[in-house]
Formats: C-alpha cells, sequence, structure tokens
C-alpha cells in the first residue's frame, strides 16, 4: 500500500519561500510510523483470517484480517505463538496488538500480542493477555505457594455478606469439624470496584491473622456468575493481593468450569465454595483419633526397632571388646579375692594372738592370788581390748583404701571411659589392631569412638 501527500494549494507572497518541503522515501516512512504507533499504540481488531502462512524460517506467523470492505496485514512473533486453537484461513478472530509500518514494502499492519477466536470474546482476549503479563512477574510460579495445614481450627473467609457461598462453607466444614472458628471478612464481589473491595479484605484479613489471632487458611470466595460478574477476580490488584498473603489462602470462585487469575495465584483452588469446605477440614475428629493411635504405633515400632538396633551395635560392640573386658574383669576379681582372703588373714592372726594373751594372762592368775592380781588383770584386759580395737579399724582402714584404689584403677583402665577421653581404638575384621605391623597399604578397618565408629581405609604415609 502506497502512500501520497500533497500540500493544501494556496496564493504565495513574494516575501514567501515558494519552495515546498521534499521529503525523502525514509523521512517520510518514518513520520508515517511515529503517528501510527503513537495513535494505534493498543487497538482491539476483529476480522477473519485470510492468506494465513506459518512455514517461515523465523518462526513467525503472517496472515491478513479481512471483512467485506478491507483488508490488513498481521504478523504474529514466535513467542507469542503458544496458544489453544489452530489458527487457520476463514477462522473469525480477535487480535490485540499495536499498529506499525514495514518501511521496506511501505505497507502498515497489525503486530499482535495476544489472539483469540471472536466467540470467546474482548475479555477472553483481556484476560489471556493479563495471564501473559503476570506469569512472566511469576506470580502464579508453584515455588511461592505455601502448603495448607492438615488441621484447621481457626479459618479466615472473604465473600460477600449473607452469599450463598458463605452459607455453604460454614455448613460443610462445622458438620464434619465442629470445633472450627470461623472468621468473616465481608466484601463486594461483582461489580465496580469489585476487585479494589476484594484486594483491601484480603490484605486486611491477613494483617489480622499475623497481628491479633493467627489463622489457619483463609478462603477467598463467591458463586457462580457471567464472565462479567467473576471479572474483579481477574484484576492485577487481586492476584497481587493473593501473592502477598502470608496466611496460605484457597480459593472458591464461581462454578467448577470457571477459572479465574486469583485461582492461579492462590495456594490451593477449590472448584466450588463446598469443596473448599471439604478441603480445609478433610481431617475430621475420627481422622484426628485414627492419626494418633497410627502415631503411637508407629512410635512403638520405632521405640523398639531403635532398641533392637542399639542392642545389636552393643552385641557387636561386646564381641568386639569382650575379650579384653573379660581379661580385665577377671584379673580385678582375682585381685579383690586376694585382698579379701589377705584381710580375713590379717583379722585371724590379731584375734588369734589376742585369744593367747588372754589365755597366758588366765594361766598366771593360778599362781597367784586372785585378790592380789585382780586389779591388774582388769587393767590388762582393758588396755588389750582398746588395742584389739584400734589395730582392727587400721587394718580394715588400709584394705578398704588399697580396695578403693584397685576398683578406681579397674575403671580408668575401662575401655569405654578410655575411649570417652579422646581416644580410639581400631578393628580389622573385629580383631583388635595394636601394632602398625597388623595392617597393610589398602586394607579396610573400623575406627571405634565411644559413641560411633567408622569405616576407614589404610593409605601410605608422606
Amino acid at each position: 500500500m502506497s502512500f501520497h501527500y500533497r500540500a493544501p494549494l494556496k496564493k504565495l507572497t513574494a516575501e514567501e519561500d515558494i519552495s515546498p518541503k521534499v521529503w525523502q522515501v525514509k523521512e517520510i516512512s518514518a513520520k508515517i510510523k511515529s503517528v501510527l504507533e503513537n495513535k494505534f499504540s493498543v487497538v482491539y481488531v476483529t476480522g477473519e483470517v485470510s492468506n494465513y502462512f506459518n512455514h517461515h524460517l523465523s518462526g513467525h506467523r503472517y496472515f491478513s484480517l479481512k471483512d467485506d470492505q478491507a483488508t490488513i496485514k498481521c504478523v504474529l512473533f514466535k513467542n507469542q505463538t503458544n496458544f489453544d486453537f489452530t489458527l487457520k484461513d476463514g477462522l473469525a478472530v480477535i487480535v490485540l496488538g499495536k499498529i506499525s509500518t514495514y518501511p521496506q514494502q511501505g505497507v502498515y499492519q497489525i503486530i499482535i500480542d495476544h489472539i483469540i477466536p471472536r466467540d470467546r470474546g474482548v475479555l477472553d482476549l483481556e484476560f489471556e493477555k493479563l495471564k501473559h503479563k503476570l506469569t512472566k512477574l511469576g506470580f502464579f510460579a508453584e515455588i511461592n505457594k505455601k502448603s495448607v495445614p492438615t488441621f484447621v481450627q481457626r479459618l479466615g473467609i472473604v465473600t460477600a455478606q449473607q452469599s450463598d457461598a458463605l452459607k455453604d462453607i460454614i455448613k460443610v466444614s462445622s458438620d464434619r469439624f465442629p470445633k472450627i472458628h470461623y472468621f468473616v471478612m465481608q466484601t463486594k464481589v461483582t461489580g465496580k470496584r469489585s476487585a479494589q473491595s476484594i484486594a483491601s479484605a484480603i490484605k486486611r484479613l491477613d494483617a489480622y491473622s499475623q497481628k491479633t489471632t493467627p489463622l489457619d487458611v483463609i478462603i477467598v470466595s463467591r458463586g457462580g456468575g457471567s464472565k462479567e460478574d467473576l471479572w474483579g477476580f481477574n484484576e492485577e490488584v487481586v492476584v497481587k493481593a493473593i501473592s502477598k498473603c502470608k496466611t496460605p489462602l484457597i480459593t472458591a470462585i464461581g462454578h467448577q468450569a470457571d477459572l479465574s487469575l486469583a485461582d492461579l495465584a492462590a495456594d490451593h483452588m477449590a472448584k466450588t465454595p463446598s469443596d473448599a469446605a471439604v478441603y480445609v477440614t478433610h481431617k475430621t475428629l475420627d481422622d484426628i483419633n485414627e492419626l494418633i493411635e497410627n502415631s503411637a504405633i508407629i512410635f512403638k515400632e520405632y521405640i523398639t526397632n531403635h532398641a533392637q538396633s542399639v542392642n545389636y551395635r552393643l552385641t557387636n560392640i561386646n564381641n568386639a571388646l569382650g575379650a579384653h573386658c573379660n581379661k580385665l574383669i577377671l584379673t580385678a576379681k582375682i585381685r579383690l579375692n586376694k585382698l579379701q582372703a589377705n584381710l580375713d588373714k590379717d583379722y585371724f592372726y590379731v584375734v588369734t594372738g589376742f585369744k593367747q594373751k588372754l589365755a597366758s594372762a588366765s594361766g598366771s592368775l593360778k599362781n597367784f592370788d586372785v585378790h592380789d592380781l585382780f586389779k591388774k588383770k582388769c587393767g590388762l584386759l582393758t588396755n588389750l581390748s582398746a588395742d584389739i580395737r584400734q589395730l582392727m579399724k587400721h587394718k580394715i582402714y588400709e584394705h578398704k583404701k588399697n580396695i578403693s584404689y584397685r576398683q578406681t584403677s579397674l575403671e580408668d583402665n575401662n575401655p569405654t571411659n578410655i575411649l570417652k577421653k579422646g581416644y580410639a581404638v581400631i578393628f580389622k575384621k573385629r580383631n583388635l589392631i595394636t601394632k602398625s605391623t597388623q595392617v597393610t597399604e589398602g586394607d579396610k578397618v573400623t575406627i571405634k569412638w565411644h559413641d560411633n565408629d567408622k569405616i576407614a581405609k589404610i593409605e601410605p604415609s608422606d
């Protein structure tokens, strides 16, 4: 398509420059391009597809839109060709894009951003436009979604006052979990400024949850309606409010077939308000009791298995260190038996000696007058008794001290106590390694500390 420019005719005076402005082709093309792109930066155009060509090496698609009186060329760049219908000649569509020119051929064309079949309507095109934009910004990314708690006791609800959606949520959830508590934030859910009202309600209820009473989850809901009725839930301000909400959030908007951008941004999307109520109460009181019983069984099995594991490890340790421990214990027992025998022997000698002294003293009494010696012998017996008691105390003290020393020495030599001081023992195939000559390069050994053991490999020393 070509362009022509003619200046309006007027009478020129002598003082005026009689030479008209002469444009170069590239100058007038750039001027036309600037005027068109500024004037028609965003346009919705409907028409029938014709001359569709989708085999260009660049991946771009070219076609024309026509009606019964005009035709306009269109370009659909490669990064905009991901749509859910088949583009073909004769299909009536609505496109969203901008008017531009292609100076090399002197034509103007539509650079398309979004395209949908005409029977879907302009709202669907706007939906796809917003969805594409918000997806790029990351508002629908799965990594940002929060998990909904298993047991919900404090439920926040954002919906219209006295709405059927509110009644359904409360009825279904209370039947399944009677101890649930509700925190309702009323909002406008259709019409002008409904999006601002919904976003504000979400923000206020989330702030209440963070600062006053923590809520387990928030349900944003309304009943069914037309695309126009539900459009508020597609607004960017609502999507941002949902994405920034710190409390887990579920949407239940419209009927099963309805899908909003709010649903895509939510942590979980329910098909209907009743489904949302079932989802947040999918664990009933009976389920909780069953879970407690199952948890007790699992815990008991865990303790049993853990005890068996510990016992197995102790058995292995005992097998590994048993010979060494038994030797120490046997030695200690022998020493203790000797100490006990010595104590008994010393006691016997002391008592026998004093008995002999007493017998000798008693025999001497026969050669003397009892009355004359009575006082002397009484004094002698008193002194002897005192000496016996003193000597026995000393002997017992010495033996107790010796026994205590032997016990301390035994504990110090206990392998477990030695390991607790930072030492370790090395085994090769359950045999205790005491010399470097017992292992060679490449051997696998077990290093045993007091609380754990590790497998190691013998490497050559530098």
